[in-house]
């Protein structure tokens, strides 16, 4: 698997949602409080049983835990080990979570029990003071007790969940005629197509790639690899040529700062210098003539703190730029495109070459809504919360978290001291005409097919960034416009 084709957004979540403050807070809730629980609950088991003193035993169960806390540090770096050779796939994941935590918690409380009982029992029964059985019988009543209240609570806590959803290993339960996906293999990097029920895999561009414009006839590609635009026209044979340098710009794929004609002859891109010691770019917009082998810089601006996203309308020699929402400007030329003229204006989505474009990209920030899609009964959202990514389907266009209507929810929370295994969701949208919707799990590459009239949830295949031949995919600007 090549990480280029997963959104590098993955890693950011824990410093766009936590500051130290946070990290207190977590830290006092996940870590003092049941640790006082413990203290107290296995002092009063151990007192109870073995007829010591509270206060001396209290002082050495609390030495007891802070040992069996350091004991479990390697064991907690084991599990997260193993954690990461659970299936990935939604279906065999959650089969396999549970069966995982009860082997977790079972080693958590024999070390517990082990450690613990060396230390009490050598320190509670000397000179005679409490009988060694009797602490050892209350260091296990104390553990019983502790992992009998805190286990159910963790795992509860920090499960993965899902409502409504019934998982299979694919999605042959699709119609054969349910509509065409186009995504990047997550393999080979190359651009292909896949029916909704797997099969009919075929090839569409044959390069590699990680982000990409298509034409409505799908015979013309503006791709980025290893950041650098290429332009493929034509056959399977066909190689591809090399544009210019691509740059991602805030919160949007490289892809927003490109774009081709209706014909195809012509390409807009911008070229981004950053200024160093400042958070200001300077940038130029080239047009490149495919026949006439010509690439000629029709506008630039320095100092400038946005990079602007480039929409071609669906005139040839015309396009539009966009710096911020309500900040439009139109460049038209004749037949000598270094004298285009720039006016202000505004962007009409209804009048754009209509390309198609890989999934938007977004920063992951707390709460934020990654993606969502719409039909006239029904609403797919994937949004983030401090240690979530929620995949949803529902009946309430309004819905958040704890709503009315749930079709299908899934999340996967694997717990604190995994958070760098937490898994992700980039993309999702409804096929059009049916009420089938394609879920991309961006951390593990793959591409589930939900239906929200089955509630059946299978995976399509291995791949990424994939698009639907629909309204949502159009190249355009995006209702949410926050970059």
């Amino acid at each position: 698997m090549d990480p280029t084709i997963i959104n590098p957004s993955t890693a950011s979540v824990l410093a766009n949602g936590i500051g130290p403050e946070g990290l207190l807070i977590l830290g006092a809730i996940y870590f003092i409080i049941p640790a006082l629980f413990v203290v107290f609950i296995e002092a009063g088991a151990v007192w109870f049983v073995a007829r010591s003193r509270f206060r001396r035993t209290l002082t050495i169960v609390f030495y007891a835990n802070a040992a069996s806390f350091l004991a479990g540090i390697p064991v907690m770096f084991f599990f997260a080990r193993l954690f990461d050779k659970l299936p990935t796939d939604l279906h065999a994941y959650f089969e396999a979570y549970p069966k995982f935590c009860i082997q977790k918690y079972l080693t958590y409380f024999v070390i517990s029990v082990i450690v613990e009982a060396v230390i009490a029992v050598r320190w509670l029964a000397r000179d005679g003071a409490a009988s060694r059985v009797r602490v050892l019988l209350g260091v296990v009543l104390g553990n019983v007790l502790t992992y009998s209240a805190l286990c159910p609570a963790h795992y509860y806590g920090m499960r993965p969940t899902y409502l409504g959803a019934h998982f299979s290993a694919d999605s042959t339960w699709a119609r054969a005629d349910s509509g065409k996906i186009v995504y990047v293999d997550l393999d080979s990097r190359q651009l292909k197509s896949i029916d909704a029920d797997g099969r009919n895999r075929e090839m569409l561009v044959p390069h590699a790639m990680t982000a990409y414009i298509l034409s409505r006839d799908l015979t013309k590609c503006l791709f980025v690899d290893r950041d650098r635009f290429y332009y493929w026209r034509g056959g399977v044979s066909e190689a591809p040529r090399e544009i210019g340098p691509a740059y991602p710009r805030e919160r949007f794929a490289p892809t927003a700062t490109a774009d081709f004609s209706p014909s195809g002859d012509l390409i807009a891109y911008v070229a981004v210098t950053h200024r160093p010691s400042s958070f200001n770019y300077d940038y130029e917009l080239h047009l490149v003539d495919i026949r006439a082998n010509r690439d000629v810089v029709i506008d630039k601006a320095a100092d400038v703190k946005r990079i602007p996203a480039v929409y071609w309308s669906d005139q040839e020699k015309t396009l539009w730029l966009r710096v911020v929402e309500g900040v439009d400007s139109r460049l038209d030329w004749g037949d000598d495109p270094s004298k285009a003229t720039k006016e202000p204006g505004m962007i009409d989505p209804t009048h754009l070459a209509g390309h198609y474009e890989s999934g938007e990209y977004r920063w992951r920030a707390y709460n934020d809504v990654v993606s969502e899609d719409d039909l006239p009964n029904l609403h797919a959202k994937i949004y983030n919360t401090l240690s979530n990514s929620y995949a949803i389907i529902t009946r309430d266009q309004n819905y958040h978290r704890r709503g009315e209507g749930i079709v299908i929810e899934i999340a996967d929370n694997p717990g604190i001291a995994l958070l760098s295994n937490h898994r992700y969701f980039g993309d999702i949208g409804f096929i059009p005409n049916t009420h089938l919707c394609v879920l991309d799990d961006e951390t593990f590459g793959a591409l589930y097919l939900m239906d929200s009239d089955t509630q059946a949830v299978g995976k399509i295949t291995a791949g990424a960034k994939f698009l639907l031949f629909s309204e949502k995919y159009r190249k355009k600007p995006p209702a949410r416009w926050d970059g």
